[in-house]
């Protein structure tokens, strides 16, 4: 029996917007995407009957990998032709028959993008169907990738540029005229050109700071939200959501601690001054720190920690020095979490590290280091795209 595992790695438009995910497929608990001859065929099935098409990818658009086999055997139709972004990889041997296949696609209106493209003759003769042209930025020189725009960004396709690892990368493909970039770049923090924070941010540390205080002191935080109007909507609003299932309604902090509990206010409340500044952030970077948190913190459950609140703030704030713009050790100095969270947050491989190890190894799709570490944390593979959709489900309604 196989263990099911899709990884999808976001493609994001020039103004940081979703334009859609690669989905990846890890075939068995041993073995990395890509290896396996079936892997195409294997994420159409997982992708259609088992995660369910549109819990992964909602209302964006999906590249998968196609080989030859998968062109001719008509495999793509089974998926949502509006959708399905058909990738083909630079290594593809075309032939009059794999031309044909794509053209049909192309006639059904599925999209068609040229993976690893370095305008080789061979791909070239796919250009009048093609909607993406893909670059790598790791296997590509700065000057080929400047002779790629010259020759390509105005064309009728969108130009990506992949496996873009920082900012200042992400700026110079912009540059060229780029308009499609994935890779990890949004993960790392942007550096200012001011050391000063503004209203919001300051605000969000204060009340970080705050809330990891022990005994809580409410007339703080309190005073904190009163300089932060926004701030204060976001947390009301969000401890009157639905989400929380309390039949009061809840309104000032005062009252909020006493029907959640501190524990459960702190975790409530970490969420929302960490989510709060980043507004001019992308989306999906805001997704990936609530995920890991939710993630992390559903593992912290499994393995039967009774502080699975810890487990949560790795998650969650292991993402805080790209929200913030601020190293993350600088950070962690200002908050009164404890050592053990302040140590997992740096490296240091203790209990609560672990799920976050585990949560950055799926994201990154290296399957080999995901199995390990759940085998170190004795908690079975096949439970992990339950908890996934859970946390994807949550997370939702949170960004609504």
């Amino acid at each position: 029996m196989y263990e099911r595992f899709i990884a999808r790695q976001p493609i994001l438009t020039n103004k940081l917007t979703l334009l859609g995910h690669e989905l990846l497929f890890r075939p068995n608990p041993r073995q990395s995407a890509g290896t396996d001859a079936n892997a195409t065929s294997q994420v159409i099935a997982a992708s259609t009957m088992l995660f369910a098409w549109e819990k992964l990818l909602g209302h964006s658009l999906g590249f998968i990998n196609f080989g030859a086999n998968e062109l001719l055997s008509g495999a793509a139709l089974l998926l949502p032709p509006r959708q399905t972004v058909v990738e083909l990889p630079a290594e593809l041997d075309l032939t009059e028959e794999l031309i044909r296949a794509c053209e049909a696609l192309r006639a059904a209106s599925y999209r068609i993008s040229l993976d690893d493209f370095r305008g080789a003759p061979q791909q070239q003769q796919l250009l009048p169907l093609t909607d993406f042209i893909k670059v790598d930025f790791r296997s590509t020189s700065e000057e080929e990738q400047s002779n790629l725009s010259h020759h390509y960004a105005t064309g009728p396709w969108t130009l990506v540029a992949k496996r873009v690892e920082t900012w200042s990368e992400f700026r110079r493909a912009k540059a060229l005229d780029f308009r499609g970039f994935q890779g990890f770049f949004f993960l790392e923090p942007r550096v200012m050109e001011r050391r000063d924070i503004g209203g919001s941010k300051a605000s969000a540390i204060r009340l970080l700071q705050a809330v990891h205080k022990s005994p809580l002191r409410v007339a703080e935080i309190e005073d904190i939200l009163k300089h932060e109007p926004a701030l204060t909507v976001k947390l009301l609003r969000y401890l009157n959501s639905p989400i929380l299932a309390r039949p009061a309604e809840v309104t000032s902090i005062a009252m909020a601690v006493a029907l959640l509990g501190e524990q459960e206010f702190r975790r409530w409340a970490t969420l929302v001054a960490v989510v709060m500044p980043a507004e001019e952030k992308p989306e999906q970077l805001v997704r990936t720190a609530l995920l890991r948190a939710f993630f992390c913190e559903e593992i912290g459950r499994s393995s039967g920690c009774p502080q699975a609140f810890e487990f949560f703030l790795v998650g969650l704030l292991s993402l805080m020095n790209a929200l913030l713009d601020q190293p993350l050790g600088e950070l962690l100095e200002e908050l009164a979490v404890s050592p053990r969270v302040h140590a997992a947050l740096l490296g240091e491989n203790n209990e609560l590290r672990k799920p976050l190890e585990a949560v950055l190894a799926y994201e990154r799709a290296d399957w080999d280091s995901f199995s390990r570490i759940m085998e170190q944390l004795a908690l079975k593979e096949e439970g992990v795209p339950d908890r996934l959709l859970q946390a994807e489900n949550t997370v939702t309604r949170l960004l609504a």
